[in-house]
């Protein structure tokens, strides 16, 4: 009992450390403790430490060092970013078969038209390619269609919208102001635009808004220009005199581009030829225009 009793006291006692300066014995600080809550405090720490070391062991270095896990995260990763790959390059195959088809039909080669016009013709019939309708070309600018509206107040777009045979809501804004369309689209000879007809030195204007992709001379259609606007649609203008945008420019609907002309050489007058492409596919401009 004795023994017990001398322990506590030894354990319960307390004691004063003092820190003082060594060269004048300035006490610095001072701390109050006992040996009984000195282990307490060691204790615990251990403990402490202790369950952190397992953390760290079973967590942290499993992850770093740990080959199937390594080797799981880097599978997971590789099936990413094979799927991703995949993605892209069909985007990729699929936005170059989109440009060598436009960019064949720029240029006018004759055997790529043929070849497609079979296609072109059926393309209602197709599965996989739906017949283009007006509703797929809707305006998605305010400001095309204010251009619209108002050119369609001062030209024959009104008098279509009055009558009720033409949705206003699809119009594009007229490429040539007072034309008169002197070849009807065809696909079936190979004719996949209109011709318009108008005073030679009127400016052609952009249907909608959109960027520049071509500005350039072909032999046989003269100077060519033609816009890339929103939902994969191209507007082509072609036997222009001259043209007044380079590639690259955005240009607003109504905006002037070029000047109507007689240039190259299918072409026997001052007259526009104009297309529209959308998705791949020529559409028929009166489906969408009022002229």
């Amino acid at each position: 009992m004795k023994a017990n009793s001398t322990l506590w006291t030894r354990l319960t006692e307390r004691y004063l450390l003092v820190i003082r300066n060594e060269d004048n014995f300035a006490e610095k600080t001072s701390f109050n403790f006992t040996y009984a809550k000195l282990l307490v405090i060691t204790t615990a720490s251990l403990i402490v430490l202790f369950l952190a070391s397992i953390f760290v062991s079973n967590f942290l270095v499993t992850k770093w060092l740990n080959p199937p896990t390594k080797e799981a995260q880097t599978t997971r990763r590789l099936i990413e970013l094979s799927a991703t790959v995949d993605s892209l390059q069909n985007a990729i195959v699929a936005r170059d078969e989109y440009l060598l088809r436009i960019q064949k039909t720029i240029q006018g080669d004759n055997e790529f038209l043929k070849a497609g016009s079979q296609d072109t013709s059926d393309v209602s019939t197709k599965k996989t390619k739906p017949p283009v309708k007006p509703a797929d070309l809707k305006a998605t600018n305010p400001v095309d269609a204010e251009f619209r509206n108002e050119f369609e107040s001062a030209s024959k777009a009104q008098t279509a919208a009055e009558t009720g045979s033409v949705n206003t809501d699809m119009f594009l804004f007229s490429p040539l102001r007072g034309a008169i369309i002197s070849d009807k689209f065809n696909p079936k000879n190979n004719h996949w635009g209109v011709d318009l007809v108008s005073k030679k030195g009127e400016p052609i204007h952009a249907v909608l808004n959109g960027t520049v992709i071509l500005a350039s001379w072909t032999q046989d259609s003269g100077n060519i220009i033609a816009i890339q606007h929103s939902n994969q649609l191209i507007s082509i203008y072609k036997h222009n005199s001259s043209l007044l945008k380079k590639v690259g420019d955005f240009v607003k609907a109504g905006e002037s581009v070029a000047i109507l002309g007689n240039s190259g050489e299918l072409t026997s007058g001052p007259h526009l030829h104009f297309e529209l492409w959308s998705k791949g596919n020529p559409v028929n401009p009166e489906d969408f225009i009022a002229f």
